[in-house]
């Protein structure tokens, strides 16, 4: 077996296969049409897909930097990912969760580089300070170099009881001659209430961003034990001579979602790096949006429409606009 060599098998895949639904009333006002948030232009004229390029070219080739999409989304990701080869554009042809999506990545990896390991980035989060998050990152796969069995969860240092995010219980420290900050998971807490927040807040817990670094090994044995069914099905279509169509595997696929189904089941083989305050948001809920874009530009002609008219009033304007 060839030596592993740190930094040489590293590879980013974006996440951006979703469909954006609790967004869409704003989405509709930006873009006057019916695209996911992903795909969007309210930061500053940019999309949040552009966005995450952007933010994952500052760490990683071009080269190995992968794309999940869904083909309902074509006529909104063909621009935005024009310079793109089509070897690494995975294009699902439904969405069937965050599951099928990341393992439909991790076993094209898995056929190109054996020894790879691979960050994880959903293409609807921002964050303030990308240079600590970048850094972040970097000592998640330093972890992962040193903890080949564990896959690590990068989780943001939390500035309120939030009920809207995911939160992550660190247990004891894994590893204490590698990354500081690296800690077992001892639970999740998925959108709790304001009081179980506001306790989760004091005791020092992480909001799960969702954004996960590990050797594609790691994951692959995490779903074949926690989703076997998932993990069986894309196997045949693996084994499967000739370049059969995914249409069938997917028209059979049960939605299976990566967080509930995978990660809460597979606590023993994963590890939280609390990589400090960066400022994240999940680009989810309008109001949180709109919170955000009033922090970076208060000029915003929409944000203006939604601060005086509200949800429904923003509705009705954004109909107008796209009629």
């Amino acid at each position: 077996m060839s030596q592993y060599l740190p930094g040489q098998h590293q590879y980013c895949v974006i996440l951006a296969g979703g469909d954006g639904s609790r967004l869409r009333s704003l989405t509709r006002c930006v873009s006057t049409d019916e695209r996911p948030k992903q795909f969007c232009p309210f930061l500053f004229g940019c999309t949040p897909l552009q966005a995450t390029r952007r933010r994952a070219a500052r760490s990683f080739s071009f080269e190995r930097t992968l794309f999940v999409v869904t083909r309902a989304h074509e006529r909104f990701y063909t621009d935005q990912l024009a310079d793109v080869a089509s070897g690494q554009v995975l294009i699902q042809p439904s969405n069937r969760g965050t599951a099928p999506a990341i393992l439909l990545s991790l076993l094209l990896l898995n056929r190109l580089d054996p020894e790879a390991s691979v960050v994880f980035m959903p293409s609807d989060h921002h964050y303030l300070d990308e240079g600590l998050f970048l850094e972040g990152i970097q000592r998640a796969f330093e972890a992962v170099e040193g903890q080949a069995r564990h896959a690590v969860l990068v989780g943001a240092s939390p500035t309120h009881p939030e009920v809207g995010y995911g939160w992550i219980e660190p247990g004891t420290p894994l590893d204490a001659e590698g990354p500081g900050g690296l800690f077992r998971v001892k639970r999740f807490w998925e959108k709790p209430t304001l009081r179980v927040a506001r306790i989760l807040l004091n005791f020092g817990c992480l909001w799960n961003t969702f954004v996960m670094v590990g050797r594609v090994g790691a994951f692959l044995a995490m779903i074949r034990s926690a989703s076997p069914q998932l993990y069986d099905e894309f196997q045949r279509h693996e084994a499967a001579p000739g370049q059969p169509s995914f249409e069938p595997l997917y028209e059979r696929l049960a939605p299976v979602d990566f967080s509930r189904d995978i990660l809460s089941a597979s606590t023993s083989e994963l590890a939280v790096l609390d990589i400090g305050a960066v400022g994240w948001s999940d680009l989810g809920e309008p109001e949180r949006v709109a919170k955000l874009i009033g922090q970076l530009d208060s000029q915003c002609s929409w944000l203006e429409i939604w601060r005086r008219s509200g949800g429904s009033a923003f509705s009705t304007h954004c109909a107008a606009k796209s009629a």
